[in-house]
């Protein structure tokens, strides 16, 4: 008997200590999940929520048999729910898991947890608890990376552009910038840093890394995140870059060039030139100073860059003069593309002395939210009698820009943002910057004046389709074909843009010198394609894209209008006739105040009406196309005549 109770409390002994050491073993390797990510996405049939939940686990964690998803309402608990799901189902990548739950959770603010299930009910904890809130008033937001792993080197320094797009879930974007509050985490290799890198800088808003490197032929690895105002990782994925630093000198080539003054020739010293530009796939930045004689000199790698000059004043004493861009224009659109692919001499700069005239234009360029935007500023003096248009430009890195020294007159401000973020537009005072310069508000300037404005734009909300519009810019003759011009001059820094059947910009850009734009990122339909250049009628036309990724080629040509009729409304009734001399077919171009009936007709030499076509104006810019091919060779007069006013232009016909 007492040999049996031996033999029964040895066995349950054992099976104490057994089940103690699978329970201690479990519990010392007690797995542990985390939440990372969070992500509602709406279904527009029902205007609910379904939730694709990422969560990670530890390397060496067994896998579970299945997961137990549960979220909750944060405040009242009015809404719960919990899935359990099964370790095959679930999206898995070195350790990190995914499952998009079928949750149709309406709008709020929910608590996640995720909990691994093992063999006997035993749970793993979950080490966090993730919040998120889903609303239409504060719609959800995430990150996405867009540049792919490639880094530039100049001379010895590594530079490297991250570009980003932030998203939500009613469809708008921000393309490199970041909500408030929102930043970019990056970290790296210490050991490796130590020994390879002498100093770096960051700037956590906008992704640029500068790097001055010590040792070469090495790898270094960094590794960027976007986080939200609470801290946490909002990136669908951690971005990594891999920099080979070379153990050979890039080949480089010399630029040499002088600056002068253009009223005396002689040189200026401490003028700073800037070469940007680079590859295919670089984004390299040169600069140089003039020694006493105006001498400068500079190394670039080759490329395509665009060349800048300007003199950095110490004090209000110091000689003004006004930035410059090769060849000879204060226009960035104009800038002439200098191709490296040798040494250089002769880019020279022949700078023009500010005014005597003591004044400024000062301002800031805002988005929607009166948030400051990084963003380019053009002045527009507009020309009295037989002067050209005169054009200054200036960069207004946070925002703010100022102009100084002017010529006494009227001015138009445009603002181009830096980044795909805002839609770019002309001043208008306590307003929205207008598409259409006639329809900004002048900035007079006189001796001694100083202006403060705001040049408010409107945020891009893009498509992020596949399809696109193709075009050329001409200024009138001839016809502009694929990439070469024939026999038309070409439109350099026509802004263009494509509007949506709703009134809603899209997309926009910037002709260049062969006076080409390219729209992309749009959707398939109706679009009205709209071409403004401060001295020109503007262009306004319907294009239609056909397919999901079809891009449509078009031709357009800009008419000169009269800017000195603009008056302190910007309002102007401009008309020309495109081409003129004509033959078949012309384009008649003209800007109503408002909307309302117009006729066009063609009149010839004695008064009698040849042609006539009524149509209803837009307020705005208007054109209407006429078929002249019944019209024998002559002088014409073509007439437009609205409810208000009525005016001529003369036109011949050349066969």
């Amino acid at each position: 008997m007492i040999k049996r109770l031996c033999t029964i409390r040895t066995f349950l002994l054992i099976m104490v200590l057994l089940s103690t050491a699978y329970c201690e073993t479990f519990a010392q390797a007690r797995p542990i999940t985390k939440v990372l990510f969070a992500e509602p996405v709406l279904d527009k049939n029902t205007d609910l929520y379904d939730l694709n939940v990422i969560w990670e686990m530890g390397h060496n964690d067994p896998a579970p048999q299945s997961y137990l998803i549960s979220f909750y309402e944060r405040n009242t608990a009015s809404f719960s729910k919990q899935f359990k799901v099964s370790h095959s189902s679930v999206q898995e990548t070195s350790k990190k898991f995914s499952y998009l739950v079928d949750a149709d959770a309406p709008e709020g603010e929910y608590v996640v947890n995720v909990y691994a299930i093992y063999e006997g009910n035993q749970y793993a904890d979950s080490s966090c608890r993730y919040s998120i809130n889903i609303g239409k008033n504060d719609h959800y937001k995430r990150a996405e990376f867009l540049s792919a792993n490639v880094v530039t080197t100049s001379l010895g320094d590594y530079f490297h552009k991250i570009d980003f797009r932030v998203s939500t879930d009613n469809g708008a974007t921000w393309t490199n910038q970041l909500p408030g509050g929102w930043k970019i985490k990056y970290s790296f290799n210490q050991f490796w840093y130590d020994r390879m890198v002498s100093k770096h800088t960051f700037n956590d808003q906008t992704g640029e890394l500068y790097l001055n490197v010590k040792d070469k032929g090495s790898y270094l690895w960094w590794w960027f995140q976007i986080v939200d105002e609470n801290g946490r990782n909002v990136s669908q994925r951690i971005h990594k870059i891999e920099f080979k630093v070379l153990d050979t000198k890039p080949e480089s080539h010399t630029i040499r060039g002088v600056v002068t003054d253009a009223n005396t020739q002689q040189g200026i010293k401490n003028a700073m030139i800037t070469l940007m530009g680079g590859g295919a796939n670089s984004i390299l930045r040169y600069t140089a100073m003039t020694d006493d004689n105006g001498m400068y000199s500079v190394e670039a790698l080759a490329g395509n860059y665009t060349a800048h000059c300007i003199v950095p004043r110490n004090n209000m004493m110091s000689p003004c003069y006004l930035e410059q861009y090769y060849k000879n224009t204060t226009d960035r659109t104009q800038a002439m593309v200098i191709k490296v692919d040798a040494d250089k001499q002769g880019i020279d700069f022949s700078l023009q002395p500010c005014s005597q005239e003591n004044n400024r234009i000062a301002g800031i360029v805002t988005d929607s939210k009166n948030m400051p935007i990084p963003s380019s500023v053009v002045a527009f003096r507009l020309p009295e009698g037989n002067e050209d248009i005169i054009i200054r430009s200036t960069t207004a890195e946070a925002g703010n820009f100022m102009f100084e020294k002017l010529k006494v007159g009227n001015y138009l401000l445009f603002a181009f943002p830096s980044g795909v973020t805002a839609i770019p537009g002309f001043y208008k005072a306590n307003d929205f910057a207008t598409l259409e310069w006639q329809k900004a508000t002048l900035v007079k300037v006189t001796s001694n004046s100083t202006s403060q404005i705001v040049i408010k734009l409107r945020d891009l909300r893009s498509l992020m389709g596949k399809g696109g519009i193709k075009g050329w810019v001409n200024r009138g003759g001839g016809a502009i074909k694929a990439d070469d011009v024939q026999g038309a001059e070409p439109v350099n820094g026509a802004i263009a843009y494509a509007i949506d059947v709703n009134g809603e910009v899209r997309d926009f850009a910037l002709t260049n010198e062969q006076g080409l734009f390219e729209l992309t990122s749009l959707n398939k339909g109706k679009y009205t394609l709209h071409i403004e250049r401060v001295g020109y009628i503007a262009s306004v036309s319907e294009v239609i894209i056909e397919g999901d990724e079809t891009t449509t080629e078009v031709t357009k040509q800009l008419a000169p209008a009269i800017t000195t009729g603009i008056d302190e409304n910007g309002v102007s009734e401009n008309t020309a006739v495109v081409p003129n001399p004509a033959d078949n077919m012309v384009t008649v171009h003209f800007n109503s105040f408002v909307a309302e009936t117009a006729t066009v007709g063609v009149y010839d030499m004695m008064g009698k009406r040849l042609i006539e076509q009524t149509m209803n104006a837009q307020a705005g810019a208007n054109e209407v196309i006429l078929n002249t091919s019944g019209l024998t060779s002559g002088s014409y007069t073509v007439k437009v005549e609205t409810g208000s006013d009525s005016i001529a232009i003369p036109m011949k016909i050349v066969r």
